[in-house]
């Protein structure tokens, strides 16, 4: 049980990551952001490293925010079979 429960985690945090960093790719935001990186890191000079930089920024923000989603909300499950029982 124990392991299957990880495993859901797990798939729920990594889906989560994907549609966070999805989303943030696909948004007008994600241009401006690239272009201020772009500027500040090279120079305007390396896009490529900008885009590293950007992509490993985007995962690393996504994954903490899917990770605090996921942890969230079971504790708040937990809260409310607690507490629904009664």
């Amino acid at each position: 049980m124990k392991a299957l429960r990880i495993a859901t985690r797990t798939i729920a945090v990594l889906l989560l990551t994907y549609l966070f960093a999805r989303l943030w790719l696909r948004s007008s935001e994600s241009e401006r952001f690239w272009t201020w990186l772009n500027s500040l890191l090279a120079n305007g000079s390396n896009p490529g490293l900008t885009s590293d930089v950007e992509l490993i920024t985007v995962l690393a923000v996504a994954l903490t925010g899917a990770v605090i989603v996921v942890y969230l909300s079971l504790k708040l499950w937990q809260v409310v079979i607690k507490y629904g029982r009664n």
